[in-house]
């Protein structure tokens, strides 16, 4: 049984030795992506002479955990934090309040266009008519192989007057 398990183990490994050179150029360009922000971090806690200095070091000799605490001593941070949360409140509360405005527009109010088959169902008729449909023509040879998500039987476009094409569902 033992035998069984490690041949298939080295099987497994076998067949997964022509991914190497796809995981090795993932790996390299994971590093090349993380390597920035690994620099940066390094070079927060350096001291200023070893970031000026001319063959630049990687790893700092000093480890300045200081610099932070003089980041937040010099730069009023929660004023700026709360300047922030401000904004963000106010601009979240004046989107609610016009897009519900708009939607009780595109709801109410009779416009061009707006009838049942377009208006709020429009983007649901970009849902194909089954998973295996194309945008090509049907087995008929008639186009009309997308409708709107639930109908069972639409064409392809609204007529121009905007009332529905679509067929009562079955």
């Amino acid at each position: 049984m033992s035998e069984t398990r490690t041949r298939g183990w080295r099987a497994a490994l076998a067949s997964q030795r022509r991914y190497l050179p796809v995981h090795v150029l993932l790996l390299a360009g994971g590093v090349v992506m993380v390597f920035p922000f690994v620099y940066q971090v390094l070079m927060s806690l350096s001291t200023n002479t070893e970031i000026q200095a001319a063959p630049p070091r990687l790893v700092p000799e000093h480890w300045m955990w200081s610099n932070y605490a003089e980041v937040f001593r010099r730069i009023p941070f929660m004023s700026q934090f709360w300047v922030s949360v401000s904004i963000t409140v106010l601009r979240t509360g004046v989107q609610l309040v016009l897009c519900s405005l708009g939607g009780y527009a595109f709801a109410r109010m009779p416009f061009r266009g707006g009838g049942s088959s377009s208006g709020c169902s429009w983007p649901s008729s970009w849902c194909p008519a089954s998973p295996t449909s194309s945008a090509s023509t049907s087995s008929s040879g008639t186009w009309g192989s997308w409708r709107p998500c639930g109908a069972s039987s639409c064409r392809a476009s609204s007529p121009p007057s905007g009332s529905s094409s679509c067929a009562s569902p079955s």
